[in-house]
Protein backbone atom coordinates (compact mmCIF):
# COMPACT_ATOMS: atom_id res chain seq x y z
CA UNK A 1 0.00 0.00 0.00
CA UNK A 2 3.25 2.60 0.92
CA UNK A 3 4.49 1.59 -2.22
CA UNK A 4 1.22 2.82 -4.55
CA UNK A 5 0.99 5.82 -2.27
CA UNK A 6 4.50 7.07 -3.02
CA UNK A 7 4.03 5.60 -7.15
CA UNK A 8 0.96 8.04 -7.07
CA UNK A 9 2.60 11.12 -5.28
CA UNK A 10 4.98 10.78 -8.20
CA UNK A 11 2.92 10.47 -11.13
CA UNK A 12 1.18 13.60 -9.44
CA UNK A 13 4.19 15.62 -9.02
CA UNK A 14 5.31 15.04 -12.83
CA UNK A 15 2.03 17.16 -13.47
CA UNK A 16 2.72 20.05 -10.95
CA UNK A 17 0.21 18.49 -8.37
CA UNK A 18 1.45 17.95 -5.23
CA UNK A 19 0.29 15.33 -1.98
CA UNK A 20 0.43 16.26 1.52
CA UNK A 21 -0.62 14.64 4.35
CA UNK A 22 -2.19 17.00 7.71
CA UNK A 23 -3.53 16.05 10.62
CA UNK A 24 -6.88 16.91 10.99
CA UNK A 25 -8.62 17.46 14.00
CA UNK A 26 -12.05 16.35 12.24
CA UNK A 27 -12.03 13.14 10.70
CA UNK A 28 -15.18 13.76 8.95
CA UNK A 29 -14.09 17.10 7.21
CA UNK A 30 -14.06 17.20 3.71
CA UNK A 31 -12.67 20.24 1.96
CA UNK A 32 -14.84 19.49 -1.26
CA UNK A 33 -17.93 20.06 1.16
CA UNK A 34 -17.02 22.97 2.84
CA UNK A 35 -15.74 24.31 -0.83
CA UNK A 36 -19.47 24.35 -2.13
CA UNK A 37 -21.90 26.65 -3.36
CA UNK A 38 -24.39 26.28 -0.44
CA UNK A 39 -21.15 25.82 2.54
CA UNK A 40 -20.00 29.37 1.13
CA UNK A 41 -23.48 30.53 0.70
CA UNK A 42 -24.24 29.72 4.44
CA UNK A 43 -20.84 30.94 6.31
CA UNK A 44 -20.18 34.21 4.43
CA UNK A 45 -22.04 37.73 5.79
CA UNK A 46 -20.89 41.08 6.24
CA UNK A 47 -18.83 39.78 9.21
CA UNK A 48 -16.74 37.98 6.53
CA UNK A 49 -15.72 41.01 4.71
CA UNK A 50 -14.27 42.77 8.04
CA UNK A 51 -12.44 39.63 8.49
CA UNK A 52 -10.56 39.88 4.95
CA UNK A 53 -10.68 44.17 5.88
CA UNK A 54 -7.74 43.33 7.38
CA UNK A 55 -5.62 41.90 5.17
CA UNK A 56 -5.94 45.37 2.93
CA UNK A 57 -1.59 45.38 2.73
CA UNK A 58 -1.88 41.67 1.02
CA UNK A 59 -4.42 42.94 -1.72
CA UNK A 60 -2.10 46.09 -1.97
CA UNK A 61 0.90 43.75 -2.68
CA UNK A 62 -1.36 41.94 -5.33
CA UNK A 63 -2.41 45.37 -6.98
CA UNK A 64 1.37 45.97 -7.47
CA UNK A 65 2.20 42.89 -8.96
CA UNK A 66 0.14 43.80 -11.66
CA UNK A 67 3.14 46.45 -12.71
CA UNK A 68 1.12 48.65 -15.01
CA UNK A 69 -1.60 51.61 -14.39
CA UNK A 70 -4.86 49.86 -14.81
CA UNK A 71 -7.07 53.37 -15.42
CA UNK A 72 -9.13 53.51 -18.27
CA UNK A 73 -8.20 49.66 -18.50
CA UNK A 74 -10.85 46.56 -18.25
CA UNK A 75 -10.62 44.85 -15.57
CA UNK A 76 -12.10 41.47 -13.88
CA UNK A 77 -11.78 40.31 -10.62
CA UNK A 78 -12.60 36.16 -10.73
CA UNK A 79 -13.97 34.64 -7.31
CA UNK A 80 -14.25 37.97 -5.84
CA UNK A 81 -14.94 36.88 -2.28
CA UNK A 82 -16.13 39.94 -0.50
CA UNK A 83 -14.99 42.80 -2.65
CA UNK A 84 -12.12 44.01 -0.43
CA UNK A 85 -9.50 43.61 -3.61
CA UNK A 86 -12.07 45.45 -5.70
CA UNK A 87 -12.17 48.56 -3.12
CA UNK A 88 -8.56 48.53 -2.62
CA UNK A 89 -8.37 48.89 -6.67
CA UNK A 90 -11.27 51.25 -6.76
CA UNK A 91 -9.25 53.34 -4.43
CA UNK A 92 -6.25 53.60 -6.44
CA UNK A 93 -7.79 53.41 -9.80
CA UNK A 94 -10.31 54.05 -12.77
CA UNK A 95 -10.83 50.96 -14.12
CA UNK A 96 -13.18 51.02 -17.38
CA UNK A 97 -14.97 48.50 -17.51
CA UNK A 98 -14.76 47.11 -13.59
CA UNK A 99 -16.58 43.95 -12.96
CA UNK A 100 -16.38 41.05 -10.26
CA UNK A 101 -17.84 37.61 -9.81
CA UNK A 102 -18.19 34.91 -7.75
CA UNK A 103 -20.19 31.63 -7.75
CA UNK A 104 -21.76 32.12 -4.33
CA UNK A 105 -24.73 34.80 -4.23
CA UNK A 106 -23.89 35.70 -0.53
CA UNK A 107 -20.28 36.47 -2.05
CA UNK A 108 -21.75 38.73 -4.26
CA UNK A 109 -24.53 40.24 -2.31
CA UNK A 110 -21.42 41.67 0.20
CA UNK A 111 -19.60 43.24 -2.49
CA UNK A 112 -22.55 44.96 -3.89
CA UNK A 113 -23.49 46.62 -0.62
CA UNK A 114 -19.86 47.90 -0.47
CA UNK A 115 -21.19 50.19 -3.30
CA UNK A 116 -17.48 50.27 -5.20
CA UNK A 117 -18.05 53.33 -7.89
CA UNK A 118 -18.60 51.76 -11.12
CA UNK A 119 -18.03 47.68 -10.22
CA UNK A 120 -20.36 45.72 -11.87
CA UNK A 121 -20.84 42.46 -10.06
CA UNK A 122 -21.90 39.46 -10.82
CA UNK A 123 -22.80 35.54 -10.23
CA UNK A 124 -20.39 33.46 -12.29
CA UNK A 125 -18.88 30.26 -11.92
CA UNK A 126 -15.09 29.92 -12.72
CA UNK A 127 -15.53 26.52 -14.33
CA UNK A 128 -18.09 28.37 -16.99
CA UNK A 129 -16.26 30.29 -19.57
CA UNK A 130 -16.13 34.65 -18.78
CA UNK A 131 -18.11 36.78 -20.96
CA UNK A 132 -15.59 39.60 -22.47
CA UNK A 133 -12.20 40.73 -22.83
CA UNK A 134 -10.26 42.26 -20.12
CA UNK A 135 -6.78 43.99 -20.05
CA UNK A 136 -6.58 42.27 -16.31
CA UNK A 137 -7.66 39.54 -14.78
CA UNK A 138 -7.26 38.74 -11.04
CA UNK A 139 -7.97 35.62 -9.65
CA UNK A 140 -6.75 35.35 -5.60
CA UNK A 141 -6.32 32.74 -3.82
CA UNK A 142 -9.06 31.01 -5.14
CA UNK A 143 -7.83 27.88 -6.73
CA UNK A 144 -6.54 25.91 -4.38
CA UNK A 145 -10.19 25.32 -3.46
CA UNK A 146 -10.68 23.87 -6.79
CA UNK A 147 -11.04 20.09 -7.81
CA UNK A 148 -10.07 21.18 -11.61
CA UNK A 149 -7.74 24.14 -11.38
CA UNK A 150 -6.86 23.77 -14.97
CA UNK A 151 -9.98 24.36 -16.20
CA UNK A 152 -10.13 27.70 -13.95
CA UNK A 153 -6.97 28.68 -15.48
CA UNK A 154 -7.78 28.38 -18.67
CA UNK A 155 -11.13 30.31 -18.48
CA UNK A 156 -9.16 33.09 -16.89
CA UNK A 157 -6.39 33.34 -19.71
CA UNK A 158 -9.76 33.28 -21.90
CA UNK A 159 -10.65 36.09 -20.93
CA UNK A 160 -7.53 38.51 -21.67
CA UNK A 161 -7.17 40.67 -24.16
CA UNK A 162 -3.68 41.37 -26.39
CA UNK A 163 -1.20 42.23 -23.92
CA UNK A 164 -3.51 41.86 -21.46
CA UNK A 165 -2.05 40.43 -17.66
CA UNK A 166 -3.39 37.84 -15.30
CA UNK A 167 -2.46 37.73 -11.68
CA UNK A 168 -3.45 34.34 -10.09
CA UNK A 169 -1.83 33.85 -6.68
CA UNK A 170 -2.23 30.35 -3.85
CA UNK A 171 -0.44 29.85 -0.65
CA UNK A 172 2.97 28.60 -0.78
CA UNK A 173 1.90 24.84 0.01
CA UNK A 174 5.06 24.04 2.10
CA UNK A 175 3.64 26.52 4.47
CA UNK A 176 -0.17 26.07 4.19
CA UNK A 177 -2.50 23.45 6.14
CA UNK A 178 -5.48 25.08 5.93
CA UNK A 179 -8.01 22.15 5.71
CA UNK A 180 -10.42 23.83 3.43
CA UNK A 181 -7.57 23.87 0.95
CA UNK A 182 -7.41 20.73 -1.88
CA UNK A 183 -4.08 21.63 -3.20
CA UNK A 184 -0.89 22.78 -1.78
CA UNK A 185 1.69 23.89 -4.28
CA UNK A 186 5.15 24.17 -3.52
CA UNK A 187 6.93 26.70 -5.52
CA UNK A 188 8.68 23.77 -7.83
CA UNK A 189 5.13 22.26 -8.46
CA UNK A 190 3.25 25.56 -9.05
CA UNK A 191 5.94 26.33 -11.73
CA UNK A 192 5.25 22.80 -12.96
CA UNK A 193 1.39 22.83 -12.98
CA UNK A 194 1.32 26.50 -15.14
CA UNK A 195 3.61 25.07 -17.36
CA UNK A 196 1.30 22.00 -18.28
CA UNK A 197 -1.69 23.92 -18.06
CA UNK A 198 -0.66 26.86 -20.30
CA UNK A 199 0.42 27.37 -23.74
CA UNK A 200 3.53 29.17 -23.32
CA UNK A 201 3.71 30.09 -27.26
CA UNK A 202 0.28 32.19 -26.18
CA UNK A 203 1.53 33.13 -23.00
CA UNK A 204 4.29 34.38 -20.98
CA UNK A 205 4.70 32.91 -17.23
CA UNK A 206 6.28 34.93 -14.19
CA UNK A 207 6.09 33.17 -11.04
CA UNK A 208 7.87 33.62 -7.31
CA UNK A 209 6.87 34.48 -3.66
CA UNK A 210 5.31 37.01 -2.32
CA UNK A 211 3.93 39.11 0.78
CA UNK A 212 6.06 38.18 3.86
CA UNK A 213 7.56 35.47 5.08
CA UNK A 214 6.89 33.54 1.49
CA UNK A 215 3.58 32.75 2.33
CA UNK A 216 1.92 33.32 -1.03
CA UNK A 217 2.49 32.00 -4.52
CA UNK A 218 2.08 33.66 -7.87
CA UNK A 219 2.10 33.83 -11.41
CA UNK A 220 1.56 36.67 -13.87
CA UNK A 221 0.81 35.61 -17.10
CA UNK A 222 0.82 38.01 -20.05
CA UNK A 223 -1.01 37.05 -23.55
CA UNK A 224 1.71 37.66 -26.10
CA UNK A 225 0.80 39.96 -29.36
Amino acid sequence: MFRRILYSRHKLDMFGYQIIFIKKKDRGFSAINRNSKESINKAVNRNTYYGFKRKVPFYKSIIRLTGIDISGKGVLDVSCGTGVLCEEISALYKPNPFCACDFSESCVNVTKSLMIPDLLCSVHDIYDPIDGKFDVVYCIETIEHLLYPQIAVKNILDALNRNGVAIITVPNGKLDTYEQHIHFWSIDSWKLFLSNSIDESVFTIETGFFHEHQMHLYARIIRKE
